[in-house]
């Protein structure tokens, strides 16, 4: 929940289902059918530390059609002679089914590695949000004493694994890392996190690091959000509906 994250293009020029990104004409990918995913910041720690890329939640992520589309296809990783597979044969890697395209047989094969433990809350023909979303709340914080396996990730890194790791989006365009499978989620406007104070837009953080006309700031107030709002609705009157700050509707 990204309560204090700002993005000035939030409004109905945006939807993804067009054939383009609206406002967002620097971003690579006209095409939204075109699986893609931006983060607002991107975090690229030592691999010592962390073996993937993942966006800092409170800076956003922009997400294409196709990558959507990706996250909410039906699974079917059962295998030869299996009506239903709530868990996977990991020896196995036939993984034939009538329906499962290479890209499918792909992520059925990454399921079977179980990297994380998330092998065990899979079911048939579920999509990938179904997936992390069983995977987050079966062993609830609260409940520690009784965990099994439990759950320690950061929501940021939950969603930076399986994008990565379950090949959501495209390969990034980077060639340094052409190498690296995994590497699946590119930086906005070159705005990454390796050492403080980052680049780009990983340098908008709170009030006053976040200037006026920026894309994406961090930590802000409502009532900066607000100001900010208002000031971009007086410049651009036309991309905005006919709806006031104070609007109960909104």
């Amino acid at each position: 929940n990204n309560n204090n994250n700002k993005n000035k293009h939030n409004n109905n020029d945006n939807e993804t289902n067009g054939k383009d990104y609206g406002h967002f004409d620097n971003v690579v990918v006209k095409d939204s059918n075109i699986n893609s995913y931006y983060a607002g910041c991107l975090v690229r720690w030592p691999v010592k530390q962390l073996n993937n890329t993942f966006a800092y939640g409170g800076y956003g992520s922009i997400l294409s059609k196709g990558t959507l589309m990706n996250l909410f296809r039906p699974l079917h990783c059962d295998f030869p002679g299996a009506s239903s597979a709530p868990t996977l044969d990991i020896a196995s890697h036939t993984l034939r089914h009538p329906d499962n395209t290479a890209d499918d047989r792909a992520i059925c094969r990454r399921l079977s590695e179980n990297n994380v433990g998330e092998k065990r809350y899979f079911r048939n023909g579920w999509n990938l949000v179904q997936l992390m979303y069983a995977y987050v709340n079966s062993e609830k914080f609260v409940n520690v004493d009784e965990w099994t396996t439990g759950f320690c990730m950061h929501s940021d890194w939950v969603l930076g694994y399986f994008a990565n790791y379950y090949n959501v989006s495209r390969h990034v365009e980077e060639a340094y890392y052409k190498d690296v499978a995994h590497a699946r989620i590119e930086p906005y406007k070159g705005s990454e996190l390796y050492a403080h104070p980052g680049k780009g837009f990983c340098k908008q953080d709170k009030e006053k690091g976040c200037r006026p006309d920026s894309e994406i700031c961090h930590r802000v107030s409502q009532e900066w959000m607000m100001n900010e709002t208002e000031r971009w609705r007086v410049k651009y009157p036309t991309k905005f509906r006919n709806v006031t700050a104070n609007d109960s509707t909104l």
